[in-house]
Order: structure tokens, then sequence, then C-alpha cells
């Protein structure tokens, strides 16, 4: 069509009279268009042109159409189709970004683990936040960004089948690999995927059924009173004191303690404020002699 086109007298294409009045409209409706960069326009004109204006365009022939050539645009001209009755819409061009990308994640995996994660996603979307709400794609596809390194870990490096392989100990080493937000991330999704699976019978057990989902094993352990107390013998400075004291007693991280400000501390109280963002955090501190 466009080859045939190209061999015609320069100028726009013979339109019949109603055909003709559209692109008059189109044109009204995008009065701020540039005149040399009328591609939208040349899109509907070309279409009307071939197809006529009596009957509805198909939104897939928009789409071919502008794809085999740059100088065509396919949005602008089905939004304007669409508006008038004048367009037979395909479900296909669409679907939502966050459920092609979590198929075409579904994709890459082997299979049957593909299937089992794929199981995982219908129960999802089964448990939305209101009754008869599914969940959205967009946050199944943070839970699945999170469990992505796992079941590449578990199919590649280890060498699983199938999900119902899956140990505890397993579970313990994907999640013991990470640590704070990415952590509870992790152990969140493992959850969900696998406390699913385990209620569509998919698996025999489920091996995320004590996993904690704070950093449990990332708190760190008090400094036994001996050990501080040398601490402080050792420590000849008041300031060499606080920071042990507030590093040892209030584990403060040391970027914390370098942007303490002095306008923060209150002596008659015994506080000191620290601030984390919008956040404030009150420390009560011990006076050592």
């Amino acid at each position: 069509m466009l080859a045939r086109l190209r061999r015609t007298p320069a100028g726009e294409p013979p339109l019949t009279e109603t055909a003709r009045h559209l692109v008059e409209e189109f044109g009204r409706d995008r009065p701020a268009q540039r005149p040399d960069y009328k591609k939208n326009t040349r899109t509907l004109t070309i279409l009307l042109y071939w197809l006529g204006a009596d009957t509805a365009v198909f939104e897939r022939d928009v789409y071919d159409l502008a794809r085999i050539d740059v100088n065509l645009a396919a949005k602008p001209v089905c939004q304007f189709l669409r508006i008038r009755g004048l367009l037979v819409e395909d479900p296909s061009l669409h679907r939502d970004a966050d459920q092609v990308w979590i198929e075409s994640a579904l994709s890459a995996l082997p299979e049957p683990v593909a299937s089992e994660v794929g199981t995982w996603v219908k129960v999802m979307r089964e448990q939305g936040p209101r009754e008869g709400e599914p969940r959205g794609y967009d946050g199944i596809r943070r839970y699945l960004t999170n469990l992505q390194p796992a079941l590449t870990t578990w199919t590649t490096t280890a060498g699983v089948t199938s999900l119902r392989e899956i140990t505890n100990d397993q579970v313990e080493d994907v999640v013991d690999g990470v640590s704070g937000y990415a952590r509870r991330g992790l152990a969140t999704a493992l959850r969900s995927l696998f406390r699913a699976l385990k209620r569509e019978r998919a698996i025999f057990r489920n091996p995320t059924q004590d996993l904690p989902v704070g950093d449990i094993k990332g708190i760190p352990k008090s400094i036994p009173s001996d050990i501080l107390m040398g601490l402080l013998d050792q420590t000849t400075t008041p300031l060499g004191r606080l920071v042990v004291a507030l590093a040892a007693i209030h584990a403060l991280p040391g970027k914390e303690i370098q942007t303490l400000h002095t306008t923060g501390l209150d002596l008659s109280r015994g506080t000191l404020e620290v601030r984390r963002g919008l956040l404030r955090h009150t420390l009560y501190l011990v006076i050592w002699s």
C-alpha cells in the first residue's frame, strides 16, 4: 500500500467527502501540531484512503501500518477513531505492563518451576485487598522481583527441578545472603510463595513455616559489662568515653555519631536527640564517673 502511494503524484491522496471531513476534524483537534510534523494526520489519511470512512478500522491494522514507516504514528489516531466509534479495539494491545513483565519472567524459568510460580501468581490475583477485588499486577511484580535471585540460584546453581525439593536450609541460605529491607522483602515473598503452593497442594511441606520476616540474626549482641568497663577505662578522653557509650550501649552507628548536633543534648534531663531524616530518636544517657 505504501509503495503504491509513493508512486502516486505529489500531494494528498484523493479522499471521499466523509473521509476528508474526518481528517479536517482531526487537524482541528490538534491546533498546536507542528506543520512540518504531521505523521498523525498522514497515518489517518492513508487509512481512510485505503479502507474508507464508512466502516470501523481494526486497531491492530493501525499499529501494523505505523510499524513499517517511521513517519507514521498509531496512538493519537486510535484515540481519535475510538472516540468517534470507528475503532475495533484489540485487547492484546492494552495489556497491563506489569502483567507482561510477569509473564516474561515466568517464561525465563524452567518447567515445572515456572508453572508452580504461575500458580502462586493466580492465588495472589485472587487475594486482593478487598473482597472480590484482585491484587494488582504491580504488587505481584514487586514480590516476584524479590524472588527472582532465589529462584535463579535454585534452578541454575542447585539444580532444583521443582519447588517441592526446596528445604529449610536452602531457604535460610538465600535469606542469609541479604540483610535489611532486602532480607525483609525476600522473606515476605518466600513465605507468600510457599504458603500459596501449600494451600493449592502443589508442594508437600512449607519450608518457610518458621522463617522470621525480621532480620533476627542481624540484631547486634550486647557487650558484656566487664568488657565495656575495660573499654571505658582504656579511653582517656571524655569524647572517647562518649563514643564508646553511644556505640556499645545505645548501638548507635558510626555515621549517626559523626552527625550528632550539640543542640540535641539536654544535660538537665540526661538525653541526646538523634536526627534520622525527618524523625527524631531520643537516647537516655548514662553518666559514668
